[in-house]
């Protein structure tokens, strides 16, 4: 899986709302605000992503994907305890996605076993 940190996923979200912001005439402000998101002038809180996905309809997975998403396997998963990681939503086995990915992004430590 490709490095992707909060500001890449924002910028996914925002470039897939162009098409409304075309319809309501706000292209040119959404690119701007693309732009500077690349330069590193305008910075996206995790609350932020949280709503451009909602906007997308983008923002559940179900859980046998959280694993494609983390890259893991659905055992190795549960072993380690990821899906109490993850923000739920209110349908029953559905995840939050911008949780899952930034799960994806912590670094994993090696648990070392005892002898």
């Amino acid at each position: 899986m490709m490095k992707i940190d909060l500001q890449a996923i924002a910028r996914s979200y925002l470039i897939r709302l162009r098409h409304m912001a075309r319809k309501h005439g706000l292209l040119s402000w959404l690119n701007a605000i693309i732009k500077a998101n690349k330069d590193n002038k305008c910075v996206a809180t995790e609350k932020e992503v949280r709503m451009l996905s909602r906007l997308c309809g983008d923002d559940g997975v179900c859980r046998c994907d959280v694993p494609k998403l983390i890259g893991k396997s659905y055992r190795k998963c549960v072993d380690d305890g990821d899906f109490g990681k993850i923000r739920r939503r209110d349908v029953k086995g559905t995840y939050d996605k911008v949780s899952a990915l930034l799960l994806a992004l912590k670094p994993r430590r090696n648990k070392k076993k005892r002898k």
